[in-house]
């Protein structure tokens, strides 16, 4: 999911597209759905007209089952 001539991360988040967003824990697009539920979410939040998602840096995560949960 990239977007030609727009940054990729946008205020260390990644955009929301149609419902799917770059999952750093998984390493490929994931459901929005699904971050939900991640312990690695912080917040989504509307940046002019995209959706970013904001996860916890990967230095505060603790994995329990190859699945982040936060510390």
């Amino acid at each position: 999911m990239r977007w030609p001539g727009r940054k990729h991360d946008i205020s260390h988040g990644h955009i929301v597209d149609r419902g799917r967003v770059w999952c750093p824990a998984c390493g490929r697009d994931v459901d929005i759905d699904r971050c939900y539920t991640c312990g690695a979410f912080e917040d989504l939040n509307r940046e002019g007209d995209l959706e970013i998602l904001h996860c916890q840096p990967v230095s505060r995560w603790a994995e329990v089952e190859g699945f982040p949960i936060s510390r």
